[in-house]
């Protein structure tokens, strides 16, 4: 059975307190909120959103409607797609590939070269994977880790 969650925060639901919006989640009409401004309730389609997306959700919450229409150019070059679109993986029409938009680089990025390190809370190249021993990410995903010297290759959802 799944565990619904739910909060009754009096802080407004902005902060790491809030249990909704620790899991990424809209607060649902069961919550006994106070004067709720959990940034995910703004957001229409959450569970679409990319880890980056989702990690910058005050940033998403507050795209106003010309942002979220802007046109961004896909690396491959074969057409441009909005910031609505690309806030979750958008697959280029011509080439198949998938991109998203990249809080952390302020860019378009090709999902199948990148990922978001939600323990980090960057996006990292494929290449990279988080240590859990140490708690960072480094390079190599053969190669131990550089930071601190074990080989554990990890990466978080």
């Amino acid at each position: 059975m799944k565990k619904i969650i739910s909060c009754g925060c009096q802080s407004g639901c902005k902060n790491g307190h809030c249990a909704c919006l620790k899991k990424g989640k809209k607060c649902a009409d069961k919550c006994q909120c106070i004067a709720c401004s959990n940034p995910f309730n703004k957001v229409t389609n959450t569970h679409a959103l990319s880890n980056c997306a989702r990690c910058h959700i005050m940033t998403v919450a507050a795209l106003t409607e010309t942002e979220l229409n802007k046109r961004h150019e896909l690396s491959c070059g074969c057409e441009h797609a909005t910031l609505g679109n690309l806030l979750e993986n958008y697959y280029c029409s011509k080439c198949n590939e998938p991109y998203y938009y990249s809080f952390c680089m302020n860019e378009v990025v090709n999902a199948n070269g990148m990922w978001h390190c939600k323990a980090c809370g960057t996006c990292r190249d494929n290449s990279e994977w988080h240590c859990k021993y140490c708690k960072k990410c480094t390079y190599g995903l053969t190669l131990e880790c550089e930071n601190c010297g074990r080989n554990s290759p990890y990466m978080p959802e």
